[in-house]
C-alpha cells in the first residue's frame, strides 16, 4: 500500500513489456486496493475456524429476505480464494433468478 500508484503502474508495464514486447500502452488508470487503510476492512481476510462444516457455509449464503449473500468467505470449496469470490457469486445469482421466477 505504501508503493505510489505511478510506480506500481511502471513496475506492471515493465513486466507487460518484458512478456508481450515494447508495444504495451499505457492505462488510463489504474485501482489498487488498499485493504490495510480501508476503513471497513482493515486488512482482514475470512479464517475458517476448526469445527466448521458445510452447514455453516450453507447458513452463510442463506437469503435474508432479499438480501443475498456471496464471496470467497461463503465458499465451502474455495474458501479464503479468488475462485470461492466467483464460485458463491454463480451459485447464488443462480438462486436469485430461481427466487425471482418463483
Amino acid at each position: 500500500e505504501l508503493q505510489s500508484k505511478a510506480d506500481t503502474i511502471a513496475e506492471l508495464q515493465a513486466a507487460l513489456k518484458r512478456m508481450y514486447g515494447p508495444h504495451i500502452p499505457e492505462p488510463l488508470d489504474i485501482l489498487i486496493p488498499k485493504w490495510q487503510s480501508n476503513e471497513f476492512f482493515r486488512g482482514s481476510w475470512s479464517n475458517i475456524a476448526i469445527g466448521t462444516t458445510t452447514k455453516d457455509f450453507d447458513s452463510m449464503q442463506r437469503p435474508v429476505g432479499n438480501l443475498y449473500f456471496a464471496g470467497e468467505a461463503t465458499d465451502a470449496d474455495y474458501n479464503g480464494f479468488v475462485l470461492g469470490g466467483y464460485h458463491s457469486g454463480e451459485a447464488v445469482g443462480k438462486r436469485i433468478l430461481r427466487d425471482m421466477l418463483k
